[in-house]
């Protein structure tokens, strides 16, 4: 439970944690930074960071070999074995998370000028990380699927992410369908439940494609899909029923009643 191994995705959930217990720190940073200088300085300032993270992403194994020598309980486990939940290798998203909601104006400003240079970044990138993903099934020893060429810390993956965070902001910014906007909501809200439970879910949802797909004769990227939308469902489903008992928030945090709930 403290290092989460117990399953596949709750690196994710230690992660998370240690910004929430680091919060403090971080608020004093950034109030620091956006007090002390001007729009220009603060720029300078989320640039610098992005530099830095890049650097970090692009020596993840010489950091990794240096603490190995140093050899030093805990903080040595923190950068190697552990490495793919320490907070320092995703504090780049927390901060660009601080410079929109501090200047929101200014964010959208550069979300208009530079959408030519993301969507560039998030098509080219997106692509070239199918391709790599789709050469995995053509081993010479079969399908491995190993999904090391599209980890998370990396400088490319992390430049298609933030291209990522940007293209989902302006589409998101340009829907005006009260309907569409309360259902994007619900879906958000079941969202941190929906994730915890999910691949559990999935192990429940390849019982059908046992029993029923394969006699079916079903091409397998049906058997996928369908596979993937039954976990979906459960997923969102159970979040929603677990948030109904009185004390389900502790568990899956807070969900809408409704997708009309406003």
């Amino acid at each position: 439970m403290i290092t989460g191994k117990t399953t596949s995705h709750f690196w994710y959930i230690i992660m998370l944690i240690q910004f929430y217990l680091l919060f403090p720190l971080f608020l004093r940073a950034i109030r620091y930074v956006y007090n002390r200088y001007e729009a220009k300085g603060r720029m300078i300032a989320l640039l610098i960071s992005g530099v830095v993270y890049l650097l970090l992403a692009d020596q993840l194994r010489n950091i990794a070999k240096f603490m190995e020598w140093l050899n030093i309980p805990v903080l040595t486990e923190a950068f190697t074995t552990y490495a793919d939940r320490n907070f320092l290798y995703f504090f780049i998203y927390f901060v660009l998370g601080a410079a929109a909601g501090l200047s929101v104006q200014h964010w959208n400003e550069w979300i208009h000028r530079l959408r030519w240079m993301y969507w560039t970044v998030f098509i080219v990138l997106g692509l070239r990380f199918t391709y790599l993903l789709m050469l995995e099934f053509q081993k010479p020893e079969g399908i491995k699927i190993t999904f090391y060429t599209v980890s998370l810390i990396r400088p490319d993956m992390a430049l298609f992410l933030i291209a990522s965070i940007m293209v989902m902001y302006q589409l998101a910014g340009k829907l005006h369908n009260l309907r569409a906007t309360r259902l994007l909501g619900w879906i958000g809200g079941v969202s941190y439940g929906g994730y915890l439970m999910h691949m559990l879910m999935l192990r429940y949802s390849y019982i059908p494609d046992e029993l029923f797909y394969v006699a079916m004769g079903l091409n397998p990227v049906v058997r996928m899909i369908i596979t993937w939308l039954v976990a979906l469902t459960l997923s969102c489903v159970l979040t929603w029923l677990i948030s109904r008992i009185s004390w389900g928030k502790w568990i899956v945090g807070a969900v809408p009643k409704s997708v009309h709930t406003k």
